[in-house]
């Protein structure tokens, strides 16, 4: 592999100093996005900025070179309004992939349409891509189809993939899934949708994700968006303990406050109940819940669904009354004719 040594020596320069970072971080992701590195320098690289230690003027930087790298035909792809739930990863304990499950429950609501931009799994073995894929749901690669889709076909709910949008996506692709850890990518995933939903939840393992995304959400604002993490470090609202939510509305106003599962009468989960699996499992798991059965898993995805609900719905300000949405949506089979009404019949 040529190794460019333009991008090589932008990679490995030392950090720099506080007032610096965005154009530093700027430049660096331009050279990543753009293919120019080496794998080897893009290994260092990541290890280097894990999303635990990335400031809030890194993460401006990474997605300033994001919307100057991204196609211009990728630019105001729709503005109808729709939303997203997305995990960032990274977490101590690898979760079932309770994410693609919260959106499928959520779009069995009325007036939903969300739009799930994910990837595979880098550092869990199942992402919410690869879940989609196992349950033959369809998967959009080309975000300027969704307009259509949701515009003109009235689809509730479209799995996008984060596919290959830049020059570098196939070697950025290879590094992360050889790492295997969390990266700087983890941390601005959801940020680097193209279609900026009009309200988002994003998932982080702690409070050091947390607050540096709101640093950066309170600075240049993404519509509404409530970042959530549980107290055993799942990038989710947790059934296990406590959960603690950072919701920045679109006029950047930052409202901090934690809950508990005895809130919405919900038992407290052991880690084991709804811990990960197989590929095969997680697609179990899902069917499950969509078919009524009831327990620790169904729990964890209504709370999260019902999070989803709260932060697309300006009217409804009470989390629990979105639960209870929730949890209809699944026990009247809405949920599960919308998981029936998107799959792959091919």
């Amino acid at each position: 592999m040529k190794i460019l040594k333009d991008g090589g020596a932008l990679l490995n320069q030392p950090r720099a100093n506080p007032g610096s970072q965005r154009a530093q971080m700027r430049d660096q992701m331009t050279a990543i996005l753009n293919g120019n590195v080496s794998r080897a320098d893009l290994s260092r690289f990541l290890c280097k900025n894990h999303p635990d230690h990335v400031t809030s003027e890194m993460v401006h930087g990474a997605l300033d070179a994001v919307k100057k790298c991204r196609p211009r035909k990728h630019e105001f792809l729709t503005n109808v309004w729709h939303v997203n739930y997305c995990g960032t990863g990274g977490t101590r304990y690898k979760l079932f992939n309770l994410s693609t499950g919260a959106v499928l429950v959520a779009a069995g609501c009325k007036g939903m349409k969300i739009v799930k931009y994910g990837s595979p799994g880098y550092t869990r073995k199942v992402g919410s891509m690869n879940v989609a894929e196992g349950m033959h749901l369809n998967i959009e690669t080309n975000p300027e189809k969704i307009d259509f889709l949701l515009r003109e076909k009235g689809i509730p709910l479209i799995f996008l993939s984060a596919g290959a949008l830049f020059k570098g996506s196939k070697l950025i692709r290879k590094v992360r899934m050889r790492l295997g850890c969390p990266t700087l990518f983890n941390l601005i995933g959801p940020l680097t949708n193209p279609l900026e939903p009009a309200a988002q939840v994003i998932g982080v393992p702690n409070v050091q994700q947390a607050d540096t995304l709101t640093e950066y959400l309170e600075k240049e604002g993404f519509g509404r968006t409530i970042v959530v993490y549980g107290q055993h470090g799942e990038d989710a609202l947790t059934t296990t303990g406590k959960s603690h939510i950072v919701e920045i509305n679109s006029r950047k106003k930052v409202t901090k406050f934690s809950i508990v599962p005895e809130d919405f009468d919900i038992p407290r989960a052991n880690v084991k109940d709804i811990a990960s699996g197989t590929l095969q499992d997680n697609v179990a798991y899902l069917k499950n819940i969509l078919g009524g059965k009831k327990g620790p898993r169904r729990d964890i995805v209504a709370l999260n669904a019902g999070m989803l609900i709260y932060a697309s719905e300006t009217k409804i300000m009470d989390l629990d009354r979105c639960y209870r949405l929730a949890l209809e949506s699944i026990d009247s089979k809405r949920a599960l004719n919308v998981f029936d009404s998107i799959r792959d019949r091919k």
